[in-house]
């Protein structure tokens, strides 16, 4: 429930439901709903400080409560902390068995301004949820970066002590290969460089190690193909000048698309 005080109105209490059908009369909203999403948003989104608008009238969030309201775990996995990033999460080719279940998660949209949805997989066993991939890039290029840190298997992207490993999975998990069989352009390769960069999950310096210490490793001929190419994209890295913004502010298709 989410209690809103609307301006010389009294409270009004707002029911957020998995019910797939909205009960407006009654002011219940389906979660994924775009009234949802938009009380949900003024609620927990920290840039939005507690304020929203319905059918063009200003609110204010005075209050949410919980079905339990001694715990928030609900929340925590509707609007995460921290996603997990695992091939094929949020398919349904991951539902392997019973306690495997495709579900949404909500993510803040800086170019939408509120909560979008995400596919994942809940794993009800451990009670974690993980997204492919490529459901999270498909995200950020139709929202922009929901601002959240990633989780690539076992490795946080912001800790950890073996970097080449870290760096490694990250990359690896973007798509980012210099294999042949992989069929990469550069422009490619490097357009999945940038894209990491801008989202700050791997700095240009990490990269450059990265390519550095691959490129030191790998001496035998069958990898000179391999070298020119990781040579290639370093040197498109250590010219790079990254630009955060792209993901952060909407370019007038974006903010079109939004209002329809």
């Amino acid at each position: 429930m989410i209690c809103t005080k609307f301006q010389d109105q009294p409270v009004k209490e707002y029911i957020i439901t998995t019910c797939k059908e909205d009960m407006k009369d009654q002011a219940i909203y389906h979660y994924a709903s775009a009234d949802g999403r938009e009380l949900l948003s003024a609620a927990f989104a920290p840039t939005r400080s507690k304020k929203g608008s319905l059918q063009g009238r200003s609110f204010r969030v005075t209050a949410t409560v919980s079905a339990d309201r001694y715990s928030n775990e609900y929340f925590e996995q509707l609007l995460p902390v921290k996603l997990k990033i695992q091939t094929g999460g949020g398919f349904y080719s991951s539902v392997r068995n019973k306690q495997y279940e495709i579900v949404d998660l909500l993510l803040y949209s800086p170019f939408a301004g509120r909560h979008e949805i995400i596919r994942a997989t809940l794993d009800k066993e451990s009670e974690y949820c993980f997204s492919d991939i490529r459901l999270y890039r498909q995200f950020v290029s139709q929202y922009g970066n929901p601002g959240i840190p990633l989780l690539f298997g076992s490795l946080d992207s912001n800790n950890g002590n073996d970097w080449n490993l870290r760096a490694e999975s990250i990359l690896k998990q973007f798509g980012y290969s210099v294999a042949k069989s992989d069929h990469l352009s550069a422009a490619k390769r490097q357009s999945i460089l940038s894209e990491v960069i801008d989202l700050e999950i791997l700095d240009i310096p990490k990269i450059i190690s990265y390519l550095d210490f691959f490129c030191n490793s790998h001496h035998a001929d069958k990898y000179s193909l391999n070298r020119l190419r990781w040579l290639e994209d370093r040197k498109f890295v250590e010219n790079y000048k990254s630009n955060p913004e792209r993901f952060l502010i909407a370019q007038p298709k974006a903010r079109n698309s939004r209002k329809s």
